[in-house]
């Protein structure tokens, strides 16, 4: 009662941060409504617009897309008629409409926000400010979500080189930058370097982040799933199971993540034999969102099942499963995910005795590879062994 309302939203707004960072985006939303509130009746505009894009880039990190979006598109206008269109608080309120872009999927629409915002912000901060720093982060995300990996990488290693210089070592950021280096290779095929990037992100967590925090639970996934793609189903088990406990603990807010890490460990148990506990995870019911996130959940989920079936069930369904997949919510049709459902499809097509259908759909699984310059991914020896095989049931040695 004593405190002036600029202090009381300074107060506010650092809660919110620890929040936010701990991965508890519900509370982090009320407490940017109440800044908002208090910001609004003290006549402190420009706060007001901040606390205001608070909500709605809380609101965009649970996937909330219908209503977050709105939200940032009135508060970056808002800011501009306040401050103008060269203002670090309009470019912070830029940014965070970039991230809500992103997340959605209009990711042209986002780069473009994202570049305007983060070059006000690179002019008006200095080098080492953190908040600069994280946002330099969400734009390199942005760049590795357009396709432009060779910029991401560049801006990526520039944080770690920023951070490294200052012997700060436990920063999460540099998680976060390792972790994004991690995702590019990994996408690229280059897997050693993926694993080394994901081992570097998951040790500094270990130190800077608590073993309840959803960002922890995201390295304990990506060096799982580094694991699994060596064949170490061991390893990564155990991995999984606590990332998916972590989250389980945060309820809505951290859904998303949440059913992601259902179905990485869903699709581990499927394939190391244990049918009946993969198949409860992997049908895990999806809550009716929109977004492309979401979607290729959905469509992830279908070709899951569609594979648990071929391997412990019936074609019949297989088929009805694999049928029911989008292709375009995969990722794209570049995406690893595409490769993996022409594999599943020529799977079904060799159960069903049909040989044409699978040569060709295996001749379409390596050159699905081929085109994306995935030359060392596991699915590209899926389809040469898949070609070896039915040539040799042919008896074309």
């Amino acid at each position: 009662a004593d405190i002036d309302a600029g202090e009381r939203i300074d107060v506010r707004r650092t809660l919110a941060d620890v929040l936010d960072d701990r991965g508890q985006l519900r509370e982090a939303q009320s407490i940017f409504a109440e800044m908002a509130t208090i910001a609004a009746h003290a006549g402190r505009h420009g706060d007001a617009i901040l606390s205001r894009a608070g909500v709605g880039v809380e609101l965009a990190r649970q996937r909330q897309h219908e209503r977050a979006i709105p939200i940032l598109r009135d508060a970056l206008a808002e800011a501009i008629v306040l401050n103008g269109a060269q203002h670090a608080d309009t470019a912070r309120v830029r940014m965070m409409l970039a991230e809500a872009l992103s997340l959605a999927g209009f990711t042209a629409e986002a780069v473009s926000e994202g570049e305007a915002g983060i070059t006000v912000l690179r002019r008006e901060m200095a080098a080492d400010d953190q908040l600069l720093l994280g946002q330099t982060l969400t734009f390199g995300w942005m760049l590795r979500q357009s396709g432009d990996t060779e910029r991401a990488v560049a801006t990526m290693m520039a944080v770690i080189a920023q951070r490294e210089a200052l012997l700060d070592r436990h920063s999460n950021m540099l998680a976060i930058a390792y972790s994004a280096l991690g995702q590019i290779r990994s996408e690229q095929g280059r897997l050693d370097e993926a694993s080394a990037y994901f081992r570097a992100a998951f040790e500094i967590s270990q130190t800077a982040l608590s073993p309840d925090d959803p960002a922890y639970a995201a390295a304990l996934n990506n060096l799982a799933l580094t694991l699994y793609g060596r064949g170490d189903f061991e390893g990564a088990e155990p991995l999984l199971r606590q990332a998916v406990t972590i989250l389980s603990g945060h309820g809505e807010a951290q859904a998303y993540s949440r059913h992601v890490m259902i179905q990485h460990l869903g699709h581990l148990l499927s394939r190391v034999g244990r049918a009946g506990e993969a198949r409860a995870l992997l049908d895990a019911p999806l809550p009716t969102a929109d977004g492309p996130d979401w979607a290729m959940l959905r469509a992830r989920q279908q070709l899951l099942l569609g594979l648990w079936e071929l391997s412990h069930g019936d074609t019949g369904r297989a088929q009805a499963h694999l049928d029911r997949v989008e292709v375009d919510a995969l990722g794209g049709r570049d995406h690893p995910r595409v490769g993996a459902l022409l594999l599943a499809r020529a799977r079904l097509a060799r159960q069903r005795h049909h040989p044409d259908e699978e040569r060709t759909l295996l001749l379409q699984a390596r050159a699905h590879y081929a085109r994306t310059r995935r030359a060392d991914d596991v699915g590209v020896g899926d389809a040469e062994l898949g070609l070896a095989e039915l040539e040799l049931e042919l008896g074309n040695t």
